[in-house]
């Protein structure tokens, strides 16, 4: 700051200081001027009492000799006397008033109060008191040598009340300055300690009334200097281990609880084992994140050899060609992953949360299987870290936070449900609302993919528990405990692995497909919440409509079988297939075939080729949490050559909004979105994707989970402020 700043500044102050300082005392002028006016009058009554009492003192005879000794008293401008018959007058009033004058009859009227009139120029004071029963005595006074006592009074007043303004406004700013200069001393204390490598720390000198100050600028050093690892590395991964160290984690450890396992280990016909990775949005979304960071992931182990290949606790550091983080296994027998994921998870919770009018099925006995399957997996968690970070993914595990919480107090965990939360009316259709609500409760920090969700999440909290809801800070109090809810959009990593052009034009040529037909490609698992019937449907109303087009479309759709053990998705198989069947038989020719179904798993190195070879993506599920499809797609085109067909009811069309945004429900709409991408012109196509493609890389999986853990930690953080760290209950120690 220059001098002629600091200038201006302290003038600036005083003239402010003056200000208010005026306001005040001319309020308590006003009232002491009152005061004084009423003191005035009072003084001058009483004096003309008194000097009535000398004169009336002595026989009438003296009257006059008395008049004239008092008439030189202070303030007293004359005397007169109406007897009848002799009137006397002081020798100061003998040619000014008699007692015919209106003004002393006045007087005399008056009753022994005093009344204001003038004499010539002066004001003057009049009272008549009675001298016996033969007449009265008029008072005549001078107010002026009282009034000027008052102001003089007054003048006092506010001289000193300038000086005492003064005075304190010379303190403050000596206060202030000192303080400034502590500051800066502490605070250029900090950056030495930062430029000198060591740990940062408060230094124990600073004044007690500065250290939280210096508390919260040392914490955003701290995070500053950690982020210098990140200096020469702006991609993602180096920003999200930024984060972690930031956060001063010291032993605690971060953990994902997911059904899905990233790697599985399959036996083969012929004996052999291979690792596969298995098909999920949600496998896509998190991995990135522990193979940043690092910590345990906690699934379930589901594959043929996957006890083979652990140690005694399911343990198993992966991935396989290069570890990074390990992978626990939880085993749960075959009953138990019937009845808690195939029963309850997936006929119960799943159709219930999706808008997509499936029945949903509630049985007892599924409920005691997903209330067992939880509680092994809080287990788990518990015994990796009673202190850890804990990322609960999916409605899988709504119990699981509650369990974790009852059983380690220290532990921080957040809960991301993937898929849609619907109405209060909805889940009122659960008979076990109110247990999956208190579950879920048991986390820091709820998240889902929109705000929407969130405020349903928020409305059937308040209807089914007696609880408090903050919409403005968007928490729930419940239990004597806070829980936030946030909406976390899940992406993809960015920069996104595509395959190249070429890899695309090599798998087109092996499918038949000439370099200039129009590929549309759709990605998903077999599931009705998909909207792939609907999609079939959409295709076979365009090539109805649009005869061009045979010949010169076609749609590449890769279904990953999912769930087939409930009857529900092994009758959309079968209808997936009879549909396409269908299809191809009305309009294929000996050398086109317009639809392209592949029933089976796929690696994410084959879906990448194929997002190469498209030339749009069809993503048009009837409800959906997010779809990371759609933003798969879009990462795959870095040429920014593509259309993107996608729903108005998947969480990215809220992100999305240069994509063609259909209704799944109508064919038509969706079969002209289609015609629309097939003839669009070349600039419009790139501006929209290159539109979106900015919004993936500026809300890249890096993004979502530094946001999410940035929220998880800073509630430890201020947890830790209030509580002290818990000792290890007796059901941590069990458990580990």
């Amino acid at each position: 700051m220059t001098k002629f700043a600091r200038i201006r500044d302290e003038i600036l102050a005083v003239t402010v200081v003056v200000a208010v300082v005026s306001l005040i005392f001319g309020g308590l002028y006003f009232v002491f001027d009152k005061a004084l006016s009423r003191w005035t009058s009072r003084d001058l009554q009483n004096h003309a009492e008194l000097i009535w009492r000398a004169a009336a003192n002595g026989p009438i005879d003296g009257l006059g000799d008395r008049i004239e000794a008092l008439s030189h008293t202070d303030a007293l401008v004359g005397m007169l006397a109406c007897i009848p018959g002799n009137s006397l007058v002081s020798t100061s009033l003998a040619d000014q008033i008699n007692c015919s004058s209106p003004l002393a009859r006045a007087a005399m009227a008056a009753d022994g109060k005093t009344i204001t009139g003038r004499i010539g120029a002066t004001n003057a004071l009049f009272t008549a008191h009675l001298l016996g029963d033969v007449g009265q005595l008029v008072i005549v006074q001078d107010p002026t040598f009282v009034e000027a006592r008052r102001e003089r009074m007054l003048q006092v007043l506010v001289l000193g009340a300038y000086a005492v303004a003064l005075s304190l406004l010379m303190l403050i700013r000596f206060g202030v300055i000192r303080s400034q200069r502590r500051v800066v001393r502490a605070t250029r204390d900090l950056l030495k300690l930062i430029d000198s490598g060591d740990d940062v720390a408060i230094p124990t000198e600073i004044a007690a009334e500065l250290r939280p100050l210096v508390t919260d600028f040392t914490d955003t050093l701290t995070r500053l200097r950690r982020h210098r690892i990140a200096e020469h590395d702006d991609s993602g991964p180096a920003r999200l281990r930024a984060l972690v160290n930031s956060a001063d984690l010291g032993d605690t450890s971060l953990l994902v609880v997911a059904n899905r396992e990233p790697y599985e280990h399959e036996r083969g016909d012929d004996g052999t084992v291979r690792v596969r990775r298995p098909p999920s949005g949600l496998v896509t979304g998190i991995e990135p994140v522990l193979r940043a960071c690092g910590g345990t992931w906690i699934a379930h182990g589901s594959g043929s050899a996957d006890r083979e290949h652990t140690d005694a606790h399911g343990r198993l550091a992966v991935p396989p060609e290069s570890p990074e983080y390990v992978l626990r296994r939880v085993w749960l027998t075959e009953e138990e992953y019937d009845g808690y994921y195939l029963g309850f998870a997936n006929e119960g919770l799943w159709p219930l949360c999706h808008i997509a009018h499936t029945r949903p099925t509630f049985r007892s006995d599924d409920w005691r299987a997903y209330q067992a399957a939880n509680e092994k997996f809080a287990q788990a968690a518990v015994s990796e870290g009673a202190d850890s970070l804990v990322l609960v993914q999916d409605y899988h595990f709504a119990l699981v936070p509650r369990l974790i919480r009852e059983a380690a107090p220290d532990a921080a965990v957040s809960l991301f449900w993937h898929i849609p939360w619907p109405n209060s009316e909805v889940i009122g259709i659960c008979p076990w609302r109110e247990q999956i609500l208190d579950g879920m409760l048991g986390a820091d920090v709820l998240g889902f993919h929109t705000r929407f969700h969130c405020l349903n999440f928020l409305e059937t909290v308040q209807r089914y528990l007696e609880c408090r809801v903050d919409l403005a800070t968007m928490s729930i109090e419940y239990r004597g405990r806070r829980s936030r809810v946030r909406a976390y959009p899940i992406s993809v990593e960015w920069p996104y692995p595509s395959a190249t052009r070429d890899a695309g034009a090599k798998l087109r040529q092996s499918l038949g497909i000439g370099r200039d037909v129009h590929v549309a490609v759709g990605v998903d698992r077999a599931d009705y919440t998909k909207g792939l019937l609907e999609r079939i449907a959409a295709v076979e109303t365009l090539l109805a409509s649009t005869p061009r087009l045979h010949g010169k479309f076609v749609l590449v759709q890769l279904a990953a079988p999912s769930r087939t053990r409930i009857k529900k998705y092994r009758d959309l198989m079968s209808e997936l297939e009879e549909a396409v069947t269908r299809v191809n038989r009305r309009f294929a020719t000996t050398n086109w075939k317009p639809i392209h179904l592949e029933l089976r798993n796929f690696t994410p190195e084959e879906v990448r080729v194929h997002y190469a070879m498209a030339n749009s993506g069809l993503v048009t599920p009837l409800h959906d949490g997010m779809n990371l499809v759609a933003k798969e797609y879009v990462g795959s085109c870095a040429d920014s050559e593509g259309a993107l067909i996608l729903s108005a009811f998947a969480g990215a069309a809220q992100e999305l909004d240069a994509a063609l945004i259909v209704n799944p429900y109508d064919t038509d709409a969706v079969a002209a979105a289609i015609l629309r991408a097939i003839e669009m012109p070349a600039a419009e196509r790139r501006a929209r994707m290159s539109a979106m493609r900015e919004q993936v890389a500026k809300s890249s999986i890096y993004d979502w989970s530094s946001k999410l853990l940035r929220d998880l930690v800073e509630v430890r953080a201020r947890r830790d402020r209030v509580w002290p760290r818990s000792r290890p209950s007796h059901a941590v120690e069990a458990a580990v």
